[in-house]
């Protein structure tokens, strides 16, 4: 039988020929299209930010850190190849809640990476943070670097601990974070780093080290570009916000001032505000320096912390329930309703009950705009941790129902000392037909436009603008009020 010879017809050869040149040339477009588009561009990063304002201003640098090497950003942790937790020490239960998350990403995203940096890492050191299945472990010193360190985990699969000696670090981390941290139009901008009070119950002053301040010049660029991009309210921050410029050498008081005095001469709309005031800092020569500023909002957070003497004493707070009263009249005598927040620890070690009664008379006495209330947790590592008369957590628990109803009956008391009052009102969020917004003096405030809402109210509850506003009624948590 005669089998055929097969046909080569002039295309196969034409095609045998150009075969190595069309692999080359699509071997060459592959490698294009890797050089341009890396892995790590088509990864997802989610964020957990555990704790302060300072954190929560950290983790949104670091994430657009994140965003301009081609990841994909996302919120939340749930089914993202790389998750980052920005985390917490300032109370046992902050850290049982960093653990937790822990357990539950590697549960949810066994083949993730999970990086953890901030004040857990820098108390514990890393060992406990690696024991849990953390591939990257970072302190407080140098944050953006947590992106570095990823890509090193993501080359090599090796866990990778840098926990380095946080007092050593004498410069601010110059970090910027270009929006805001809640979707608001309210903007927050890290000033300040580190504390050198040593309250004896606080393990913050140990983990995040000697007070590092930023640059007047870098705040002012940072908030004219905030306000370029319409954001209404600028929100110093830092972990002590009043000990901005210790190290500058200029005077504490004399540094918050130049930094506030510069970003007015911003154009705008806007409104400055201050993330908290410490007692242990803050003296009437500071009140006189910052009460007049014009674009100042009328309002401070001084962590009183107890209304005993005895207890304060005990703290390390270095003032009196007296020297307290004193600062919140000279505000209040400057400017009527002046806005004045707070924290009480209730249960310190060896508190008694009279001790935990001038806590309740000093609410009493100052109607507060808002009294946020802890209960004391043992920090290893602080000399309170040592102290005799531990207070039975049911103590605790009684005492801060107490102090939660005097508090309410507190805010009461100053909503309607603002009863009729006028004052301009930020309204960021809408729900159920009603817009909630802050006032300069820090009061909650709902507004439900009627149907006939002019165009020019709407425009600008939309906006975002600062819109006066004339109070109606306590409802407790908030005021309600009117729009003419």
């Amino acid at each position: 039988m005669r089998i055929a010879s097969p046909t080569i017809s002039r295309v196969d050869i034409a095609v045998f020929i150009l075969l190595p040149f069309l692999f080359y040339a699509f071997k060459k477009h592959d490698n294009i299209i890797k050089s341009n588009f890396s892995k790590e561009q088509y990864m997802k990063v989610g964020f957990l930010t555990l704790g302060c304002k300072v954190n929560q201003y950290e983790t949104r640098a670091v994430a657009e850190k994140f965003s301009s090497r081609g990841y994909e950003v996302t919120s939340g942790t749930k089914d993202v190849d790389i998750a980052i937790i920005n985390s917490c020490s300032v109370t046992s239960m902050a850290e049982k809640k960093v653990r937790q998350a822990i357990r539950k990403m590697r549960r949810e995203n066994p083949d993730s990476v999970i990086a953890v940096m901030g004040c857990y890492p820098q108390r514990d050191g890393g060992a406990a943070l690696k024991s849990l299945g953390c591939n990257v472990i970072i302190g407080n010193e140098s944050k953006l670097g947590i992106v570095e360190k990823v890509e090193k985990f993501l080359k090599e699969q090796s866990v990778i601990i840098d926990v380095t000696d946080i007092n050593r670090c004498k410069t601010f981390e110059n970090i910027q974070a270009t929006c805001d941290i809640d979707g608001r139009k309210r903007a927050y901008i890290k000033i300040q780093d580190g504390c050198d009070r040593y309250c004896t119950y606080c393990i913050i002053a140990h983990v995040r080290g000697q007070v590092r301040s930023k640059k007047v010049d870098d705040i002012y660029e940072e908030a004219k570009k905030l306000v370029e991009d319409g954001y209404r309210e600028i929100v110093l921050t830092g972990i002590n916000t009043a000990l901005y410029g210790e190290d500058l050498h200029q005077g504490i008081g004399k540094s918050m001032v130049d930094v506030i005095n510069k970003i007015s001469t911003i154009p705008g709309d806007f409104r400055i505000r201050i993330g908290s005031l410490e007692p242990t800092v803050v003296n009437k020569e500071y009140i006189n320096l910052i009460k007049n500023l014009p674009k100042l909002c009328r309002h401070a957070h001084l962590s009183v912390q107890s209304g005993s003497n005895d207890v304060l004493a005990a703290m390390g707070r270095n003032y009196t329930r007296e020297e307290y009263i004193d600062i919140v009249d000279m505000l209040r005598d400057a400017h009527g309703n002046y806005g004045i927040s707070t924290d009480i620890i209730v249960g310190f070690p060896g508190e008694s009950e009279k001790d935990f009664e001038q806590s309740l008379m000093l609410v009493e006495k100052i109607p507060f705009t808002k009294v946020h209330i802890f209960r004391y947790s043992e920090r290893a590592g602080t000399p309170a941790a040592g102290f005799k008369n531990m207070i039975k957590e049911e103590i605790k628990t009684r005492r801060m129902k107490e102090l939660s109803t005097i508090a309410k009956d507190s805010m009461r008391r100053f909503h309607e000392l603002n009863m009729g009052d006028r004052r301009g009102v930020i309204f960021e969020m809408k729900e159920e037909g009603a817009y909630t917004g802050y006032t300069d003096n820090y009061i909650k405030v709902k507004y439900k436009p009627p149907l006939d809402v002019g165009k020019r109210i709407e425009n600008s509850l939309e906006k975002g603008d600062i819109i006066d506003v004339e109070f109606l009624k306590d409802c407790t948590d908030y005021m309600t009020c009117k729009i003419e």
